[in-house]
């Protein structure tokens, strides 16, 4: 039974960090914050990977799934970020254009 029991905490022992890396670089999927989220969620990864000692624990999985897809997350909200700029340009273009026709 004692056995047993700490075979079950080994398995269930994951890292704090790693799983808050992991969770963040989940939201910056889908609140991009110009890739801000991503990074927040890349450092706490790190952090939780370098943590990490036992080669086979879920901490270590949470962190290198944390740093895979805070990457995803960083260069989406970059692409958002430069798409939203472009956008916001054209539209002050346009803008211009109609104060120059009435004016």
């Amino acid at each position: 039974m004692d056995q047993n029991f700490n075979q079950n905490k080994k398995i269930n022992n994951s890292n704090g960090l790693a799983t808050a890396g992991l969770i963040v670089s989940m939201v910056s999927i889908f609140i991009p914050l110009m890739g801000m989220m991503g990074g927040i969620g890349l450092v706490l990864s790190i952090i939780g990977l370098a943590q990490e000692k036992n080669k086979k624990s879920i901490g270590k999985l949470y962190s290198i799934l944390g740093i895979i897809i805070s990457i995803v997350g960083i260069v989406y909200g970059v692409y958002y970020f430069i798409e939203s700029v472009t956008q916001l340009k054209e539209s002050l273009n346009e803008v211009k254009s109609i104060i120059k026709i009435i004016i």
